[in-house]
């Protein structure tokens, strides 16, 4: 009698596999799908970041080669 019952849930999970399969692939995609929401991490990066641009652009402003083309054009 073990046997039979047996067979009856492999027969089953069988026939669910896919069903199973699918909805989790679904689930998958969804979830991949969805944007990412900001942290705070990349809010630091974000102004870091933009802080070294303008670092760089006031030092090249200030540069003594940036004043000689400007004084020559």
């Amino acid at each position: 009698m073990y046997e039979i019952n047996q067979e009856v849930f492999l027969r089953h999970a069988k026939q669910d596999h896919p069903r199973l399969l699918k909805a989790s692939e679904e689930a998958r995609l969804l979830k991949s799908a969805t944007p990412r929401r900001p942290e705070f991490s990349d809010t630091v990066t974000l102004v870091l970041g933009n802080w070294l641009v303008n670092l760089g652009n006031s030092l090249k402003s200030r540069s003594i080669y940036t004043r000689l083309s400007e004084k020559h054009a």
